[in-house]
């Protein structure tokens, strides 16, 4: 099977990680916007935290705050509203694993597909894709790659550092076998 790719940007990656942080040890839901990069790679856009009651084992979301959600995301660009595709949570202290609310939860998401990653506050993570048009494929599995932004800047300054204060050691000569360098 192919490798389907989720990337998540190093600030939302971390916005998630702070909410699970803040929340712990109650479990955290939220969901977010994904683009399709192309047939095989997905990036996270935008997560949104909504108002919700929790314990150790559980989580709600307000109905009302999930509608407002999704109300100001259709009123900021009505074409966005189709990138309404991922659904995030915490474990808290607990393992990653795919609870029987997560699959009910799974079952019940109202688009073609979705995108639903689970994490705890160890920092691991399970991600997977549930299709569900034209029929149904269930958790296929997600490479997660949080993408850290490359900085020229310091890229150069540590060349230049390593340039000035690591230098290289001379290989040993190589002895022939018998002449000290018994094998």
């Amino acid at each position: 099977m192919t490798t389907i790719t989720l990337h998540i940007p190093i600030q939302i990656w971390q916005r998630i990680r702070y909410y699970i942080d803040a929340c712990t040890p109650r479990e955290v839901t939220g969901i977010g916007t994904i683009t399709r990069i192309d047939s095989r790679t997905l990036r996270v856009t935008k997560v949104f935290l909504p108002n919700q009651c929790s314990s150790a084992g559980y989580c709600e979301c307000d109905d009302e705050a999930l509608n407002g959600i999704i109300f100001n995301l259709v009123e900021d660009n009505p074409a966005r509203a189709g990138d309404l595709r991922f659904r995030w949570h915490s474990h808290a202290n607990g393992q990653c694993f795919w609870s029987t609310t997560d699959q009910e939860d799974i079952n019940n998401w109202q688009s073609d597909w979705v995108i639903n990653l689970v994490s705890n506050v160890k920092g691991d993570i399970l991600a997977r894709l549930d299709m569900f048009e034209p029929f149904r494929i269930a958790n296929i599995p997600l490479e997660v790659i949080i993408d850290l932004p490359e900085s020229e800047d310091l890229r150069r300054e540590c060349f230049a550092e390593a340039q000035q204060k690591v230098r290289a050691i001379p290989e040993p000569p190589i002895l022939p076998r018998g002449k000290g360098g018994e094998a």
